[in-house]
Formats: C-alpha cells, structure tokens, sequence
C-alpha cells in the first residue's frame, strides 16, 4: 500500500514539473501588474488590482449607517488591498460602524454623506499597494466630497486583544469632529 502511494505520488510531481503551463520567472512592474513568462517563452502581463500577491482574489466588505439626512458607508476596499480582510479588521469596521450609528442617532437637522475607505496594504509587491507604497492599514474619509488626510493604523496594535475598541473610538472622533 505504501509503494503504491510512494508510486502515485512521484507520477503525480513528474507530471506536475513537466506541465508547459507552470510559469518561469515573474516580474514585478512599477503599476503593480507581473509579468509571467510561460515555458513556451510566451510573455503574459497580469493586472493585480484587487488580487493578493498570490493572484488571490481580495473580498470587500461594507457596512451603511443611515439616520435621517445622514448616511455613512465604511468600506474595505478590494481593489485598494493586497491582502483579504483579516478578522481584526472586520472588528474595527463593525465598532466603528456602531459608534458613528450612536453619534448619527444624535445629530438633528444635519445633511451629511460619509465615506469611510479601509485598506490594507501586508505585502506592497503588487497592484495599488505596490504604487502606492503604503504599508499596513490606512483609513480614508471624504465627508460630502472632501477628501481627508489618511490615517494610518498599524496591524500589530490592531491584534492586541479588544484594542479596536479603542482605535475605533479614536476613528470616529475624527471622522466626526467639525460636523
């Protein structure tokens, strides 16, 4: 039984190595596509916007908060992330969801739209992060058409155990603060 896995297995890895269809060398261009060279010495240029490093693709996620004029979107952006969105992250979007739900509960005679972009540049090889250059998670706003500065959030504060709670505190008083 052994001889025979052993046996199947080694077919299976010659057959594997022997495939035309296993890309030679990749290049990594300055717009953040690759560059694959098939065994038949054929060139094919891949865009990686929205995919990880991998050719993954990167899921979004988005959460609304609307009360009567004011309506906020939070959203982790595909196509402006190499990495897919690890659980941490979801937790802050979801806190910072409920905090600016509280605050837009509150406010009266107010018209606002909200845009809150999340992404999350791990790897920086490839498609946006590779030309943007942004390491780790950066927070845009726009609030009726004005673009914010972005803050950035490191990864490794976000995995301390509850410290969303606090980020997203600190997140929502300045998506909040002058409205």
């Amino acid at each position: 039984m052994k001889l025979l896995s052993v046996t199947i297995t080694l077919v299976f890895f010659s057959l594997l190595f022997a495939s035309p269809i296993l890309p030679g060398p990749i290049e990594y261009n300055s717009d953040g596509s690759i560059t694959v060279t098939t065994s038949s010495g054929t060139r094919v240029r891949q865009d990686m916007d929205g995919k990880t490093p991998y050719g993954l693709p990167v899921d979004s996620y988005t959460r609304s908060v609307v009360s009567d004029n004011i309506v906020i979107k939070l959203e982790y952006s595909s196509t402006e992330s190499d990495e897919n969105m690890p659980e941490y992250l979801k937790n802050l979007i979801d806190e910072t969801a409920g905090l600016l739900g509280k605050w837009a509960g509150e406010k009266k005679d107010v018209n606002i739209q909200i845009s809150v972009l999340f992404s999350y540049c791990r790897h920086c090889t490839t498609g946006y992060c590779r030309r943007s250059g942004l390491r780790g998670i950066n927070v845009t706003v726009v609030t009726n058409g004005k673009k914010a500065k972005p803050v950035h959030v490191s990864p490794s504060r976000l995995m301390v155990k509850k410290a969303y709670i606090d980020i997203a505190a600190g997140l929502s008083e300045i998506i909040t603060k002058g409205l």
